[in-house]
Formats: structure tokens, C-alpha cells, sequence
């Protein structure tokens, strides 16, 4: 973690092919089932994402992946079609 938020290390792999004018986007689903954007995954590789706000309080927190506009959903919520759900491995 940092200062600023928690790091998450996101390694992209077998990911459905997605149009070139959409994003998939990590969410991370807290306690009270409320998606917070974590970041915009990379087409593939690795990245590490920063989120001011997550705790990782959660002993196997859940995140989602949803397909969004291009750079990421214009509202904060998800606004595509969620195509995963998953826990984490380990607690951050």
C-alpha cells in the first residue's frame, strides 16, 4: 500500500477480445456490495492500480470486471456488462 491507497497488482491474462472503442474496468465490490473503480485493466501484461479508499479490510475481498466505454465508465458505477466476478486470493 501507500500513502494515497492500496496497490493492487492486476496481471491480465486469456481476457476476451474486447472492441478497440471499449475498456474493461476492475472494480473492487466493498462490504456493502458498492463497486468502487479500482482502474482500467490493461489489454494485457501487468499493472499495478492505486485506489485511494480501499482498506483492505476485508479478509478475501470480491472485485468485478465490467466492459466500459473507452477509458473507463463515465459515471463512477458500472454502466457495461459485468463478465466476471471473483475473489481475491489473498487479502490486500
Amino acid at each position: 500500500s501507500t500513502a494515497n491507497g492500496e496497490q493492487i497488482l492486476v496481471q491480465v491474462e486469456g481476457t476476451p477480445k474486447i472492441p478497440a472503442n471499449r475498456s474493461a474496468e476492475l472494480w473492487w465490490i466493498g462490504a456493502d456490495g458498492t463497486p468502487v473503480s479500482v482502474g482500467v485493466l490493461p489489454d494485457t501484461g501487468r499493472q499495478v492500480l492505486t485506489r485511494q479508499g480501499l482498506t483492505g479490510d476485508e479478509p478475501a475481498p470480491t472485485f468485478a470486471v465490467s466492459i466500459e466505454p473507452r477509458g473507463g465508465s463515465p459515471t463512477g458505477a458500472p454502466t457495461g456488462k459485468v463478465i466476471t466476478t471473483f475473489t481475491a486470493v489473498r487479502s490486500l
